[in-house]
């Protein structure tokens, strides 16, 4: 039996789905990354934006990031809008926030998987959930990780800068590296790339300052941390499993300045003006105990099945195929249905891949103009 897992990113495949695959792999699976879904397998994961369905025999869908789409909030109704999820067999979710968006979303062919979607939990942080989940009766802080969406204007600057006259350590996390520069050109610029060099660079001539990798697992760098800096990320939600509470400043741009979304993320747990934040920083001891209070609220709401949600989700799937492929229990009509819906979808995703290099030529005739 083949299992695929599909992404371009590195994030997609190292982290989302590594401990699913682990999972796969130890129970005897022949497990194959793939870029493109054009790998045969028996089940195909697929998370990023815009994905379309590959030539795997069961296709399942999760979100990409926790704060994905924000023009979608609060409740992501929304995005469901904006994705293929129609095109897959299964849709997983990580919590009671998206279900709440999945019920209450205008139900149509292409937010609507075969099978509908299942309330699973956020496996990526399963490990983290169990052994680095801060103990939520200590009160003190020690350590902070800044972790942007993107890295302009100054901020992280302001971030070090804050600490200087304090006995707490920075922990500085980007994604981008070199391998992202052809996935987003339009975000990577050479001058933007410059810029966060340099800004590492800078931070680096700290004693309390360190700047770890980008390829690094962002739940491994979570742990020990106390409070995460962010301007509008995924990574407060990941933050927030662990017990862990963020800050935001609410003047800090994001995402180049052209996100339409409202800023910060509704759950980030407080949000300031980047002029305070030295002030802030001066007085955090005695401001991070009402931090934690709040924190408790956006792990339970956004997570299910916290520590365990890949042994949830890999007994749910395989009962879920066996169901459909191997059990004599589904009767001859129900498969001749189910083979017609996977034709009409193979060809809708076919002509909408069709339509799409279509207007990919049509964009580079008038570029060339």
């Amino acid at each position: 039996m083949k299992v695929v897992f599909v992404g371009k990113e590195h994030m997609t495949t190292e982290h989302i789905w590594a401990p699913v695959a682990l999972k796969f792999q130890n129970d005897g699976w022949e497990v194959i990354y793939c870029t493109d879904g054009s790998t045969l397998g028996d089940i195909g994961f697929y998370c990023e934006d815009r994905s379309l369905p590959g030539n795997q025999r069961f296709t399942i869908i999760t979100i990409n990031g926790l704060d994905q789409d924000h023009v979608a909030r609060p409740e992501y109704t929304q995005w469901f809008e904006n994705e293929n999820w129609g095109l897959f067999d299964l849709g997983l979710l990580p919590g009671q926030r998206w279900y709440t968006g999945w019920l209450t979303r205008k139900p149509s062919f292409l937010n609507t998987p075969t099978h509908g979607v299942i309330n699973i939990g956020w496996f990526k942080g399963d490990f983290a959930a169990k052994n680095y989940a801060r103990p939520l009766h200590k009160k003190t802080i020690r350590s902070i990780l800044y972790a942007p969406q993107t890295e302009q204007d100054g901020k992280q600057r302001q971030v070090v800068d804050s600490i200087k006259k304090t006995n707490l350590n920075l922990i500085i996390k980007h994604w981008e590296d070199d391998d992202y520069l052809p996935i987003f050109p339009w975000l990577l610029t050479p001058a933007y790339m410059e810029n966060l060099a340099s800004e590492n660079q800078y931070a680096m001539q700290h004693e309390n300052v360190t700047v770890v990798s980008p390829r690094e697992n962002f739940m491994n760098v979570l742990k020990d941390v106390d409070l995460l800096i962010t301007d509008q990320s995924s990574v407060l939600y990941e933050a927030a499993l662990l017990n862990i509470p963020s800050l935001t400043c609410v003047d800090w741009k994001h995402a180049c300045g052209d996100c339409r979304g409202p800023q910060p993320s509704p759950e980030i747990t407080d949000a300031i003006k980047s002029d305070d934040l030295p002030a802030y920083m001066q007085n955090i001891e005695v401001i991070y105990p009402k931090l934690l209070d709040k924190v408790l609220h956006v792990k339970e709401f956004n997570f299910i099945h916290v520590g365990y949600a890949t042994e949830v989700m890999y007994k749910q799937i395989l009962n879920i195929h066996e169901l459909l492929y191997n059990s004599k229990s589904v009767t001859k009509l129900y498969k001749r249905r189910f083979a017609k819906m996977k034709a009409f979808r193979k060809a809708f995703k076919q002509r909408k891949r069709a339509m799409e290099k279509a207007l990919h030529r049509k964009v580079k005739a008038v570029l060339k103009v």
